[in-house]
């Protein structure tokens, strides 16, 4: 097994002891911030929007959307990929 391997196996065993939601409360809304920030730049500097009401609605929307995209996406679709990715790594470290 390598050594990212084991890093993984390590840093996930930490992750899921504290369990999915607590995993997506953090990561995922951590996640969403830097998006929401980086989308609200994007649309200032990039589109132009100077509009300050459709700026400031556009800035709730992307708010309460990235946020609750990032905790979904965290809960269940990375839960599921990283959760599978240390399983076949356990019964890989089991068999040698």
């Amino acid at each position: 097994m390598k050594d990212s391997d084991k890093d993984f196996i390590t840093f996930w065993e930490q992750k899921r002891q504290k369990g999915r939601t607590k995993y997506a409360l953090y990561d995922g809304l951590r996640w969403s911030l830097f998006t929401v920030v980086f989308v609200i730049l994007f649309q200032y500097f990039v589109l132009e929007t100077t509009d300050p009401q459709n700026l400031w609605l556009s800035i709730a929307i992307n708010v309460v959307v990235l946020l609750a995209a990032g905790f979904v996406l965290y809960y269940y679709l990375m839960w599921m990929l990283y959760e599978r990715k240390y399983l076949k790594l356990k019964s890989s470290a089991n068999e040698d």
